[in-house]
């Protein structure tokens, strides 16, 4: 599937505080047709702000394109 895209990422942040903030992310977006693909993206983040819960997040993205030649 060469119009596909495959996509992880991770981050870190550290407070002033001294505490920390981890966040893990991965992608895969599906190229459906010419104009249309569909992305489900999943994070997790590791305490949030330094001190909340783990957080887990999961979106999916429809994306329409149309092209008009001028």
């Amino acid at each position: 599937r060469p119009n596909d895209a495959f996509s992880a990422g991770l981050t870190q942040a550290q407070f002033q505080n001294g505490s920390e903030e981890s966040s893990y992310e991965v992608t895969y977006a599906w190229q459906l047709n010419r104009n249309l693909n569909i992305q489900p993206d999943y994070q997790y983040i590791d305490h949030p702000n330094g001190n909340l819960p783990a957080a887990y997040i999961l979106i999916v993205r429809l994306n329409c394109a149309h092209a008009t030649n001028f």
